[in-house]
C-alpha cells in the first residue's frame, strides 16, 4: 500500500482487488513538501537519500574504527621504564637459574652469578622506542647509564605485529643465535620477554626455547 493515498480532485481513490476505495480528503492543509523538504511526488527517492545519508554515517564511524584499531594493532607501546629483576614464567634450567635480569637477558647473560651481579647493580632499565629506532638503556642505582644498545628495525631488530624481535649472538655461545621477543602486555603494565635459542645442524637449525619472563613497567 503506498504510504500517501493518491488524490484526484477532492477525493484520493484506489483500486483494490477489482474494487474501488475512496478516502476523503484529509481536514489538514495539504502540504506539497515533507519536513525533510522533499517533494511528496518524489518521497521514495527522498527517503532513499536520507537513509543512505544515515548509513553513510555509520560506515564511516565504522571505519575510522578500524583504521584506529590497526594502528593500535601496529604499535608496540614499548617505550617506558621497567623494573630490571623480573619473574621467570618459564625457563630451561640447564641455561638459566636464578632471578630474571632484563639486564642480564639482553646481554646474554645465562650464569646465576653474574645474573645476581647485573640485577643488584641495575636499578631500572628505560626502553625508548619511536619510529625506526630502538634503544634500550641500564641505569644503576645512583641513574648513570652502565650499559646501552640502539638497533634500527632490518638492522638488528624486526616488528612483526606488536612484537619488536632481537637476534643476538655472542662467542661464548659459539655460532649459536638467540632470538629475543620484546611485547608490551599493557593492561597489566608488564614487558614480556621470550627467549629462544637457534642452534645450526647439519639437518637445518635447531630453535630451542630458553625462557618467558615478565618485568614490571615503573610510573
Amino acid at each position: 500500500m503506498p504510504l500517501f493515498a493518491p488524490e484526484i480532485g477532492n477525493r484520493g481513490s484506489h483500486e483494490l482487488n477489482g474494487a474501488e476505495t475512496i478516502w476523503p480528503s484529509p481536514p489538514y492543509h495539504k502540504s506539497t513538501h515533507d519536513s525533510f523538504g522533499c517533494a511528496r511526488t518524489a518521497l521514495p527517492m527522498c527517503a532513499f537519500v536520507q537513509i543512505s545519508r544515515g548509513w553513510l554515517g555509520v560506515l564511516a564511524a565504522v571505519l575510522t574504527t578500524v583504521v584506529l584499531a590497526a594502528a593500535d594493532e601496529t604499535e608496540a607501546g614499548l617505550s617506558g621504564l621497567y623494573a630490571d629483576e623480573g619473574t621467570t614464567v618459564a625457563s630451561d634450567s640447564g641455561l638459566f637459574v636464578g632471578n630474571a635480569s632484563l639486564h642480564a637477558l639482553l646481554k646474554l647473560e645465562f650464569d646465576p652469578k653474574v645474573v645476581n651481579v647485573l640485577d643488584d647493580e641495575t636499578a631500572q632499565i628505560a626502553v625508548k622506542h619511536e619510529g625506526t629506532l630502538l634503544e634500550i638503556q641500564a641505569f644503576d642505582h645512583e641513574g648513570t647509564v652502565s650499559w646501552k644498545a640502539q638497533w634500527r628495525e632490518g638492522d638488528g631488530y624486526v616488528q612483526r605485529g606488536r612484537v619488536v624481535v632481537l637476534r643476538f649472538r655472542t662467542e661464548k655461545f659459539g655460532s649459536d643465535e638467540f632470538i629475543v621477543q620484546l611485547e608490551s602486555v599493557t593492561v597489566h603494565r608488564l614487558l614480556q620477554v621470550k627467549v629462544q635459542r637457534v642452534a645450526p645442524t647439519l639437518l637445518g637449525p635447531v630453535v630451542r626455547a630458553t625462557g618467558t619472563y615478565l618485568f614490571h613497567r615503573m610510573p
